[in-house]
């Protein structure tokens, strides 16, 4: 079901031991072929949905889709009679919401509809009261006494329709939906079949926690950006309006993603992982066994160990400001014994779920017994990957232990931004690298600035200058919330364009 208003007259429908098409039956007790399409009794027509007294017997409709509809905005309008009214009339019908429809236990129940007698009543079951995450009504019968003669009845279902709910109390908000995801942020959406605005809340936590947070939205949005989330995490939320809290919305789940590497210098150490073969801040792993694995070396410190064939990946860098071949990975790596096999590689991978799209950069074999420092410029790679991995192969009684993992820009570079800034007659940039400002100076008293821009790599401008007529011997520029990484001051002269790099660090 996508779409309502829907609606089962029960009249195109083979008669015998059959439910409409779509529709499905769990059936028990003393009469195992009911519920099906019967003749005896129909409210019009000639054919009904009919139930013989039984105990737990079930008549499912259609799967509800939850991408376009939620069950709470939902009511199922019918009309119902009792063949047996005056033999029996406590005859009694459960409407609900049933989550397996092979499951009779996953079955809740909405409204009882009691003292059904042989003239047929229309009845209106609105869902919004119901809390779980099931997707298909039901109709179950339950007789306490099916065995007994003179409390056998014959219940009929006819003229069934699903539609919109007309009686919603104040507000019932529905399908919370999660995009927008990052490392620390993520934008909630939901509906409300009121259509009515309301002050909602928005109440979120850890899937792994038990303390729910809650964000106050005020009428008219019905859409929230959570903040401040944790990277790499589960989460639960649920929307309810503030009139109506004992009708929250179905709870949804989401993960935030893992961070990216944006500041440069990076390093770890790798002592506030958890000891095990579970990875920590967002390093990766594929492995057929347990390791590469966080191990506590002599000293209580924590470092990475491999053995056997198996590879670790680190964050995925951001791209967007780092370029993977301006850096320089540095790291300590020993082995357990001399002379092993064991082989270390280094390079990029593109697809941390992939091992053929690694790209090598460097093998380092023979490793020795105590902690030896390894550097090893990423300049030579011209991929699109982002992810560096330490591929390790060796044999099954030795390790390889590597600590103190670093990434930083590569000295060549930035000693040849500083010299490329250095040889612009009448102009240079200072301090190079630089970190909460960067100074234009002016050299010569000739040059007169007109303004300045300053681009990131991709050529978006992220600051800009306005020059002044009169020679001004500095012009400085604000560096604060500008991410690490290198930059171009575009600088506009009367004389001409001149163009100086410079780095953004911490």
């Amino acid at each position: 079901i996508i779409a309502v208003p829907q609606t089962w007259d029960f009249e195109e429908e083979t008669t015998g031991y059959h439910v409409p098409l779509c529709w499905s039956r769990y059936v028990s007790g003393s009469s195992a072929s009911c519920p099906y399409i019967g003749t005896g009794y129909p409210y019009s027509g000639a054919q009904a949905l009919y139930f013989f007294s039984s105990s737990g017997n079930i008549a499912i409709m259609p799967y509800v889709n939850s991408d376009y509809l939620d069950i709470r905005e939902l009511q199922i309008s019918f009309y119902i009679g009792n063949r047996r009214g005056e033999e029996s009339p406590d005859a009694t019908m459960e409407v609900g919401v049933i989550s397996n429809p092979n499951d009779p236990s996953s079955f809740t129940s909405i409204q009882v509809i009691d003292s059904v007698g042989t003239e047929f009543k229309y009845v209106t079951v609105p869902f919004y009261s119901y809390t779980g995450d099931g997707k298909y009504i039901a109709f179950r019968d339950n007789n306490p006494n099916p065995n007994v003669v003179n409390k056998w009845y014959s219940i009929y279902i006819d003229d069934l329709t699903i539609d919109y709910c007309d009686s919603l109390p104040c507000a019932v908000p529905y399908l919370p939906e999660v995009s927008g995801l990052t490392d620390t942020s993520a934008t909630v959406s939901w509906g409300d079949a009121q259509h009515d605005p309301k002050t909602y809340l928005l109440c979120y936590k850890p899937s792994a926690g038990t303390q729910w947070q809650v964000d106050t939205v005020y009428p008219g949005v019905l859409t929230h950006t959570l903040m401040g989330l944790d990277y790499g995490t589960a989460y639960d939320c649920y929307v309810v309006a503030l009139c109506n809290p004992d009708m929250p919305s179905c709870t949804t789940h989401f993960e935030t993603e893992c961070f990216k590497i944006t500041e440069i210098p990076a390093s770890w150490d790798f002592n506030d992982f958890a000891v095990g073969p579970t990875l920590s801040d967002c390093w990766g792993k594929i492995s057929e066994t347990s390791f590469p694995e966080a191990y506590l070396a002599g000293g209580g410190n924590v470092t990475l160990r491999f053995k056997q064939t198996c590879i670790a990946y680190m964050p995925v860098i951001d791209t967007q400001l780092t370029q993977v071949s301006d850096l320089v990975l540095s790291f300590k790596a020993k082995a357990s014994h001399a002379n092993t096999d064991a082989v270390l590689e280094v390079g990029i991978l593109s697809d941390p779920t992939d091992i053929t799209t690694f790209s090598l950069i460097q093998t380092i074999s023979g490793i020795p017994t105590n902690f030896s420092s390894y550097t090893i410029p990423l300049n030579t790679y011209s991929g699109e990957g982002a992810y560096i991995a330490f591929p390790h192969s060796g044999g099954l009684s030795y390790f390889t232990i590597i600590d103190d993992v670093t990434l930083q820009y590569n000295d060549s570079l930035i000693d040849g931004v500083e010299d490329y800034g250095r040889q612009k007659t009448g102009l240079m940039l200072y301090p190079n690298p630089a970190y909460d400002y960067v100074d234009v100076r002016v050299t010569d008293e000739n040059v007169r600035i007109i303004g300045i821009e300053v681009y990131d790599i991709y050529g978006k401008v992220v600051r800009t200058v306005v020059g002044a007529n009169d020679y001004l011997p500095t012009y400085r520029i604000n560096l604060s919330g500008l991410s690490n990484g290198i930059y171009i001051a575009h600088i506009r002269t009367k004389t001409g364009i001149i163009d100086l790099k410079f780095v953004k660090k911490r």
